[in-house]
């Protein structure tokens, strides 16, 4: 198999995404194992990967806000450690490649990519942040309902206030949507 601990130097970014993708959603059930992926020597050649992938700028943007929410997602569900030294060295990476490709970014990645900075705890540095702000408020005006809330919710998972531009497209985004929000992204 590919995602064999040998094999990992040959994943692209597509591979890498899908296989942080599907640890993400198997988190979230029972019988998962290991229980702490840091200390699974595979995963943490997979967390090199991305790091390689992240720092060598061949992340896609869909590709790093799946990675990076799947991140969350295993920290959500305690299969890994958010301060484990090599999570927080991949998420670093993360955040700095986030500052390259935000500009790609659909509005539902956007908002995974802030849900996920903050689940982990981890506001991004200045221009990361600078890149997601500028990302959502031109995203803002075809943003679905429930991304809308979403984004809304991310903003308020980390402590921080949008932006000017970014909260007056979000107001107009939550304007226009509010009439077919469901009760629970309200």
């Amino acid at each position: 198999s590919i995602v064999g601990g040998d094999n990992l130097d040959k994943l692209n970014y597509v591979n890498v995404s899908t296989a942080f993708s599907k640890l993400g959603k198997m988190a979230k059930g029972r019988d998962f194992s290991p229980a702490d992926l840091t200390a699974d020597e595979t995963f943490r050649g997979l967390l090199q990967r991305a790091r390689d992938l992240a720092r060598d700028g061949e992340l896609q943007a869909q590709a790093l806000a799946n990675t990076v929410h799947a991140i969350a997602e295993l920290h959500e569900a305690q299969r890994l450690d958010a301060a484990d030294a090599e999570v927080t060295e991949t998420c670093a990476a993360l955040e700095l490649a986030v500052a390259q490709v935000a500009r790609e970014m659909v509005p539902k990645a956007v908002s995974n990519t802030l849900w996920a900075f903050g689940k982990l705890e981890k506001a991004p540095r200045p221009e990361a942040w600078a890149a997601l702000e500028l990302a959502v408020a031109r995203g803002a005006p075809e943003m679905m309902p429930f991304v809308v809330a979403d984004t809304v919710y991310a903003y308020g998972n980390l402590e921080r206030a949008p932006g000017p531009e970014t909260w007056a497209a979000l107001e107009l985004a939550v304007v226009r949507v509010a009439r077919e929000m469901k009760a629970q992204e309200v």
